[in-house]
């Protein structure tokens, strides 16, 4: 169940990116999305906990469409991203 947060992570990345983590490592992609979707400036941190969340999945197919979407948006990949 996400939170009514709004106030506080869509201008927080550190918060956004701990949510992002947290809501992935428990499994749940979709308020993970939400977070995701919500954050006005997501940093490589938020990207990767993405990424491995849909690794940890199994949807391949989300993951590449996720990194080649962030070479899109011009962010800079760190090595756990490849």
């Amino acid at each position: 169940m996400l939170m009514n947060l709004s106030f506080t992570y869509k201008s927080d990345v550190l918060v956004s990116s701990s949510l992002v983590d947290m809501y992935i490592k428990c499994g749940n992609i979709g308020d993970a999305w939400r977070v995701f979707n919500k954050t006005t400036t997501c940093n490589i941190i938020c990207w990767n906990a993405m990424i491995l969340g849909h690794v940890k999945c199994g949807r391949a197919h989300k993951v590449l469409e996720l990194f080649l979407y962030m070479q899109y948006e011009g962010r800079s990949q760190s090595l756990s991203s490849l």
